[in-house]
């Protein structure tokens, strides 16, 4: 198991030019470089006992993701160049499974990635400031597959 969090702020206000102009502030005092502050991640794999010929096994993978707390510099609508169309992360969570047999040399398995079907946006962006183009990029749709392998 693994589990992070990351605090990760600007501590100061960054201007374009001087201060004096209004509203060019890029980076306010605050505004967050990790909007996500908690990730985990849980992997389990458990062989089946008791078997001569083949080695059984069966393997989960989760991870999750909290939600996004307080606005990055572009959320922000007190910077210059801030884009109010792009929205909060929301948390995520992402299960994948497999059972396989192994025997010597031969891994043979069936597996699910993202069982769960899960796609909410992990990352939003825009091309470029007042575009009405918003880029949301987010794990590949559930996949079902079979996987051979064989070592020499």
């Amino acid at each position: 198991m693994q589990a992070a969090y990351t605090d990760a702020y600007y501590t100061k206000t960054v201007y374009v030019g001087t201060v004096t102009a209004a509203g060019a502030s890029v980076v306010n005092s605050g505004n967050r470089l990790a909007p996500v502050p908690w990730t985990a991640a849980l992997s389990i794999e458990y062989y089946l006992p008791g078997f001569d010929v083949v080695e059984p096994y069966f393997r989960v993978d989760y991870q999750y993701s909290a939600s996004q707390i307080g606005q990055t510099p572009i959320q922000d609508a007190n910077n210059a160049g801030h884009d109010t169309a792009i929205p909060n992360v929301p948390d995520t969570k992402n299960l994948s499974l497999r059972a396989g047999i192994r025997r010597g040399s031969l891994n043979l398995s069936v597996f699910t990635n993202n069982a769960l079907n899960s796609l909410p946006p992990i990352t939003i962006s825009d091309d470029k400031v007042g575009s009405s183009l918003i880029y949301e990029r987010s794990w590949q749709p559930r996949t079902i597959g079979l996987t051979a392998t064989y070592r020499f």
